[in-house]
């Protein structure tokens, strides 16, 4: 993204509003239609999640941008029923996350998106974002969250009319000194992977070397977080036990580690 060492102020709220606004349309399609276009995207989430989630997917709309459906652990994680949450504004959602996050969010959305507007569409699949904020849960407990866009639908015309959000639960994963951040790995050019963080303690982006790393690598790392033994990997990937072992050696010797949970945890933090 050639950020390294950008210095980067962080947004109000007034002006994240200021900045959606202009990206937002008056177009609507069939729900139905919308739900097919994120329906191979929300059966995969099973398999590579870390931890209890959920997923939303909002409309874009003027004049105002709206969540049409969720799924998954949304009263455990937010507090509000499903219902309660399609039917809440977005300032009142953005109000369970933790002040201080918050407007890191912001910040971050900010930056990404008009990048991701930048990219020729077939590229945007390629570029993947994650955001680390707290959110109040049920119990009126800040826990941390990923965020991740799986899929944005765009019309004709190149605007964005509908994205799909997951929020996962990563509390167990963070330590006790974590604060607020952005990864963005830009894997446009599969052979020259990118791998950038912002933080929200030290206002700078910074770049390390991801290692190139397969779909199936991926779906790997993300059960061996969840904690799955290599037949339960090999019966849900539908391939052999040998064949997850291998992946699994490979992957550490990538990564510069000993153990499949030093594994997991340096692939979520490089």
């Amino acid at each position: 993204m050639n950020n390294n060492n950008l210095q980067l102020q962080t947004i109000t709220q007034q002006r994240f509003y200021e900045l959606w606004e202009e990206t937002r349309t008056h177009v609507t399609d069939d729900e139905n239609q919308i739900y097919q276009f994120f329906k191979p995207y929300i059966e995969t989430i099973p398999r590579l999640v870390l931890g209890e989630y959920y997923w939303q997917i909002f409309l874009n709309t003027q004049p105002f941008p709206k969540i049409l459906m969720v799924d998954g652990s949304v009263k455990k994680m937010t507090s509000m029923t499903a219902d309660e949450l399609v039917a809440t504004s977005p300032e009142i959602f953005f109000s369970r996350y933790k002040e201080e996050d918050l407007l890191s969010i912001m910040t971050y959305i900010a930056i990404i998106f008009p990048k991701i507007f930048s990219l020729p569409p077939e590229q945007r699949k390629h570029f993947n974002f994650t955001m680390y904020a707290r959110v109040m849960n049920d119990e009126s407990q800040y826990k941390w969250n990923s965020i991740q866009y799986p899929a944005l639908y765009f019309d004709e015309n190149d605007q964005l009319l509908y994205g799909m959000v997951l929020y996962t639960n990563v509390d167990h994963f963070m330590k006790p000194d974590a604060t607020s951040m952005m990864t963005v790995l830009d894997a446009t050019l599969t052979d020259k992977q990118l791998f950038t963080y912002y933080s929200s303690k030290d206002q700078q982006w910074i770049e390390k070397p991801y290692p190139p790393t397969s779909q199936r690598e991926k779906e790997i790392i993300g059960l061996l977080s969840q904690g799955k033994a290599s037949k339960q990997i090999a019966d849900i990937l539908g391939i052999t036990k040998n064949t997850v072992d291998n992946h699994r050696q490979r992957l550490l010797k990538k990564f510069g580690v000993h153990s499949s949970a030093e594994l997991v945890i340096k692939a979520m933090n490089l």
